[in-house]
């Protein structure tokens, strides 16, 4: 189940990046005067699709049909990418004659440098515009909500906080000798701001002001790893929820809703600090106070030889929030400004991973990692959902427009090496950079499924 449930998420997902990308060819395609042939979702066989002339129609077209300048919409069979086919356009689909005919007003190849530019890059710019509008629609109907406190009341053991020096009930004053006045701003602190930088954190610690550093490739370690820094607010409390009845926590007369005060007289505060007392308390009874409804409780649980009671756990925070609503103009600059934040995060990463910072088969996430990870923001709510398909289209928009043939950024340079010639590349020349690119995409991508399986 969980795995067509992935399988779900990531068609999904994958549908929406794709269509939004092709669109911005295609756009540009029309507003240049080049002829878009063919508008698919998915690639391989045509399923279903419209046209102006043959209107609704299953399966293939005529081999000899010819659309003019009408546009075929398909759906195609294997839901994995999807294209825009734009006449005179170099692909596999192309053949001699066509290239050394004299190239037709309407085709790409006709065009001026800068017209086929702007079509080639419009896929990106798409992509980008795609994540501003999520993060400022995000902005305006959800505004900003701040939890008001900067104390951590909880740390976990062998995460990157306990590395730092981080310790419960610390309260963090200032980051880069910046002021910080609520939990959004401890976090955007260390893992946003100045990303790849060394950063000093001032901490007031039993009324002492303590100086912790931290290095600037440890928080790129973890993100890289999608874990958590491991740290907790103060005013967070873990909630039961999925209780199975033949597991311990079922056999116990745990409760979905039951809110977890303490475990073994330890006050919970933390999803990870319960799981660490749980796990290693194997066959061993852990006393828990349960707060309900109908007032608190004292139950006993004793976790599988695994470490395990058969429970979903989740974090709410029961401290004081504040709400700061925004006007239009002012969330779409947030959302700009958050769509930079990314790129900036999503550009140092590959930075670090060229400098061997960051190990390779831990930065990237080929379709399983992705459709793991779409069905996992899915779970945690829409805005998670949005949250995560903004991100992703960033990293489609920063891949395509790398100089690697076969991609969008490969076809700039074609485009850029005969706009300083001022001669058109011979079509084998573009053929066999075209082969030469996808033969290395679909290498890089086998490598990245393995290390998908191997996670």
């Amino acid at each position: 189940m969980e795995f067509f449930n992935s399988l779900f998420y990531f068609i999904i997902v994958l549908g929406i990046l794709v269509f939004v990308h092709e669109l911005g060819h295609f756009l540009a395609a029309r507003l240049t005067k080049m002829r878009a042939e063919i508008f698919s979702i998915g690639m391989g066989k045509r399923l279903i699709g419209w046209n102006r002339i043959t209107g609704f129609s299953t399966g293939d077209l005529p081999k000899d049909w010819d659309g003019g300048d009408h546009t075929d919409y398909r759906l195609s069979l294997l839901p994995i990418g999807g294209y825009v086919k734009i006449t005179g356009m170099v692909d596999e689909s192309m053949d001699n004659d066509e290239m050394h005919s004299e190239p037709k007003n309407y085709e790409f190849r006709s065009k001026n440098a800068l017209q086929k530019a702007f079509v080639l890059s419009a896929g990106v710019l798409m992509n980008l515009l795609l994540a501003i509008l999520i993060f400022s629609w995000l902005t305006y109907s959800k505004g900003e909500t701040k939890l008001k406190t900067t104390e951590i009341a909880y740390v976990a053991k062998n995460s990157l906080a306990s590395e730092i020096g981080f310790q419960n009930n610390d309260i963090v004053v200032a980051i880069d000798n910046k002021k910080v006045n609520n939990w959004t701003e401890v976090i955007d602190g260390i893992v946003i701001s100045n990303l790849g930088k060394d950063k000093n954190i001032i901490v007031n610690r039993n009324g002492s002001q303590i100086s912790l550093k931290l290095k600037n490739n440890k928080v790129l370690d973890v993100l890289s790893n999608n874990e958590s820094l491991g740290i907790s607010p103060k005013g967070n409390v873990v909630v039961l929820s999925d209780i199975y009845s033949l597991e311990p926590a079922g056999e116990a007369g745990l409760m979905s809703n039951d809110t977890v005060i303490s475990a073994n007289g330890n006050n919970i505060v933390s999803v990870k600090q319960f799981i660490d007392i749980i796990s290693n308390s194997k066959k061993n009874p852990v006393e828990l106070l349960i707060a309900r409804e109908t007032g608190d409780t004292v139950l006993t649980v004793t976790p599988s030889d695994k470490g395990k009671i058969g429970a979903g756990l989740f974090e709410i925070s029961k401290g004081k929030f504040e709400v700061v609503s925004f006007g239009i103009g002012e969330s779409i600059t947030i959302g700009f400004d958050k769509t930079i934040q990314y790129i900036d995060l999503i550009i140092t990463s590959i930075g670090q991973i060229f400098k061997g910072n960051i190990a390779f088969e831990n930065a990237v996430g080929g379709p399983i990692m992705i459709a793991k990870q779409s069905a996992e923001s899915a779970e945690r709510g829409f805005e998670s959902f949005l949250v995560f398909i903004a991100a992703l289209s960033l990293s489609l928009a920063l891949l395509n427009i790398l100089p690697i043939p076969a991609l969008d950024g490969g076809h700039l340079i074609i485009v850029l090496i005969e706009a300083i010639y001022r001669k058109e590349l011979p079509l084998k020349v573009k053929m066999a950079i075209q082969n030469i690119g996808m033969l290395l995409l679909l290498t890089l991508m086998v490598i990245i499924v393995i290390f998908d399986v191997l996670r």
